[in-house]
């Protein structure tokens, strides 16, 4: 009704997500789009790094991860300790973790964390940022 024509998912190799993505965006009578799909999920970490985007954990599965993987960064260290757990999506699709993005070429300033707690809550480890500001490049 707004014009919109299609609408854009990062999901990646889950078939029941691409299934429901189907589904909705055939109901609502737009394009889904989904160009990460059946992409290699380290491939896409490293070009996500080699980028120069910088991101952090901000929340992660607690029967999984401790608390001190709460504001880690998204680097290939954290890459390669992915890689030893088991049953862990390398890219979090079945929601292991979430990230947060701080900067990157695409954008025109970088978000500082200033302050921020961790909280257990419903089964999740989040980082609650409070406190945060915008800083030139």
């Amino acid at each position: 009704q707004k014009g919109i024509g299609g609408v854009v998912f990062g999901d990646i190799d889950i078939e029941g997500h691409k299934e429901w993505v189907e589904r909705v965006c055939d109901e609502l009578g737009v394009t889904p789009m989904l160009p990460l799909w059946g992409e290699e999920p380290q491939r896409l970490l490293n070009e996500f790094i080699d980028a120069g985007f910088e991101a952090i954990v901000v929340a992660a599965k607690a029967d999984i991860f401790n608390e001190d993987w709460l504001g880690r960064k998204v680097d290939r260290a954290l890459i390669q300790e992915l890689l030893t757990l088991n049953d862990v999506h390398l890219c979090g699709e079945h929601g292991e973790y979430h990230t947060f993005v701080l900067d990157g070429p695409i954008f025109k300033r970088r978000i500082k964390i200033i302050e921020s707690t961790r909280v257990l809550r419903e089964g999740y480890r989040f980082l609650d940022i409070s406190r945060y500001q915008f800083q030139g490049k």
